[in-house]
């Protein structure tokens, strides 16, 4: 057989596994349309209903049995499966074709989940984009108990294997047996979604191919060896690339058996600077996985998805009970908590969004919260509150001016004074901080840091917005450079004014996990990170092999520097000369 090699793949969950493929393809229900009778339209909505109740005890059933070797925040997962079934926005419109348009109960849910998935998939945020796999395994769920199916057990192996499948969903999870799992292949997903945070969790390498029709290529028993830190899979491969690939296999082990020593080592310099690694999460679930990878705290909570993943909005308590929740398993390391991020690429029916031609620029973040600040004060008050279990800072997106930031801080003081009227415990000193990730608040850093607590730069978004470049688009996706000069020199911009004003800073997202980089949050003074969790240990590695004196003494030059491959090159020429980083 003649080797292949796949290379455009995603590596979504590291480490490296060699075997045999086992490929599954996801079941694609047929579905005839079809209307009933004015009379059998109540029937088939008691068939739904009772269809929901069957599916619940199904998921009960599935989470009892993946307890065995799952934690309790992936088995989470399940619980938001179940809301989402008994959700009564979502039984409302199943209900509504029923009885309204004489639809099948069966076809009733065809129609209502795929409005949501295709919903999701359009969405230009990537953890968002992940749910409508969620939502994909819920119809899939329901439509078959609708339908009699029995639930198809999972396979049974002669021996371990890599697990190739169209879209990997969180019940297909549940059902494995990580001793018989050697790595997984999916057509479709990413790093944010539930899959890849289960994978994770079992330590099972994970890819995704950037072209789902390459998974086509596959057959069972094909020889598969891929890496899923690396982003990397070869199909039957020669005897020299499977060579290298079990020689990747065996550093790999060993490297994983090294980076769990550092799991309790402070983050420090070798000339003795303390600095703090923080995890960016976007649910309860995602903790455990922080914690076990040594984060000094959390730098990004997102709350999108306790708006996105139901159809009404959360009350004050329960959106008090998460947060308290989460700074109670942080057992006081900091936890910054950030407010509604949402706009109009993201679909939250029950704000009633507008469509957006386009959403970057328009009604969504700061702004919504400030036009509705009903919402704002009631995660204001959540916040709060949980500020009295443990250290939390309250975080505000896409700040554009130093009005937005003066007008949110009124407004966190009247919620602050309802609450002591109310006799309610919460954090009387609760920092208030901004993120730093539009141009405008770049050259506003230093009015906004004489009014605000803290700033966190947001990589992301700010070079999305510096340089103009949607990153999910295809066709301009090699623009989006993070280190580019004009990123670099828009953080240095900010650090300094950060300095001047005597506040902290911290900076977010992909770039702050990217080791190439260090070497700048070395010359910067900037000493808080915040990243994917699984970046921290390899990150804190090189971080404690590192000095940052020479990095101070390069700064001048590298923010001289015009290009961003060029400053990529010297930045990583200094890692290798300066022997900063271990190797």
């Amino acid at each position: 057989m003649n080797h292949k090699t796949i290379s455009k793949v995603i590596g979504v969950s590291p480490g490296v596994a060699i075997g045999k493929a086992f490929v599954q393809r996801r079941i694609e229900w047929e579905f005839i349309e079809q209307d009933v009778s004015i009379g059998l339209a109540n029937e088939e909505l008691e068939k739904l209903l009772q269809g929901v109740v069957r599916a619940k005890l199904e998921l009960e059933q599935l989470k009892r049995s993946a307890g065995q070797w799952m934690q309790e925040e992936q088995l989470a997962i399940f619980n938001a499966h179940s809301m989402i079934l008994s959700d009564p926005v979502w039984i409302q419109e199943m209900q509504d074709l029923i009885l309204q348009q004489h639809k099948s109960a069966v076809w009733a849910v065809k129609e209502t989940s795929e409005a949501y998935i295709m919903r999701f998939r359009e969405m230009n945020d990537d953890y968002m984009r992940e749910r409508a796999v969620d939502v994909q395994d819920i119809a899939d769920r329901l439509i078959r108990v609708l339908q009699g199916r029995p639930e198809d057990g999972y396979p049974v192996f002669d021996e371990p294997v890599i697990l190739v499948t169209n879209e990997l969903t969180p019940s297909q999870v549940a059902q494995m047996d990580p001793d018989n799992i050697l790595g997984i292949v999916a057509a479709t997903g990413g790093e944010n979604s539930h899959a890849a945070i289960m994978a994770r969790a079992m330590e099972v390498p994970f890819v995704v191919l950037r072209q789902a029709k390459g998974i086509h290529r596959i057959q069972t028993g094909d020889l598969l060896a891929i890496d899923g830190g690396q982003g990397q899979m070869f199909r039957n491969p020669a005897a020299d690339v499977l060579r290298r690939m079990r020689d990747l296999q065996s550093a790999a082990i060993r490297q994983r058996d090294q980076m769990r020593v550092w799991v309790n080592v402070p983050a420090v310099t070798r000339d003795g600077e303390k600095w703090e690694l923080h995890a960016n999460i976007g649910s309860i679930k995602e903790l455990e996985l922080a914690l076990r990878t040594g984060a000094d705290g959390v730098g990004l909570f997102r709350t999108e998805f306790l708006f996105m993943e139901r159809e009404t909005l959360p009350s004050e308590e329960e959106q008090f009970e998460i947060y308290k929740e989460a700074v109670q398993l942080l057992k006081g390391k900091p936890l910054v908590i950030r407010t509604i991020d949402i706009g109009g690429d993201k679909v939250a029916p029950s704000l009633m969004l507008p469509k957006e031609q386009n959403p970057f620029l328009g009604y969504r973040a700061i702004r919504i919260a400030l036009d509705r600040p009903d919402l704002f004060r009631t995660q204001l008050r959540a916040i709060l509150r949980a500020g009295a279990f443990g250290p939390v800072k309250c975080l505000l997106p896409m700040i554009s001016g130093i009005d937005e930031l003066l007008r949110s801080k009124e407004i966190f003081a009247e919620v602050k004074e309802d609450l002591r009227i109310q006799s309610l415990l919460f954090d009387v000193d609760m920092q208030l901080g901004i993120m730093i990730e539009l141009p405008a608040a770049v050259m506003q850093a230093d009015d906004l840091a004489r009014e605000a607590d803290f700033f966190s730069i947001g990589t992301n978004d700010l070079t999305q917005y510096m340089l103009a470049v949607d990153r999910m688009n295809e066709k301009i996706a090699h623009l989006f450079k993070p280190i580019h000069p004009a990123v670099v020199r828009a953080i240095a911009h900010v650090a300094q004014a950060a300095e001047r004003n005597q506040i902290p800073i911290s900076v977010c997202g992909e770039l702050a996990g990217d080791s190439t980089a260090l070497p700048l949050w070395l010359g910067l003074g900037i000493r808080n990170l915040s990243m994917t969790a699984t970046s921290i240990l390899p990150l804190k590695q090189k971080l404690c092999s590192s000095e940052r004196q020479s990095a101070v003494a390069k700064m001048p030059d590298w923010l001289r520097v015009r290009t961003a491959d060029e400053l990529r090159a010297q930045l990583i020429e200094f890692s290798m000369l300066k022997g900063a980083f271990e190797r």
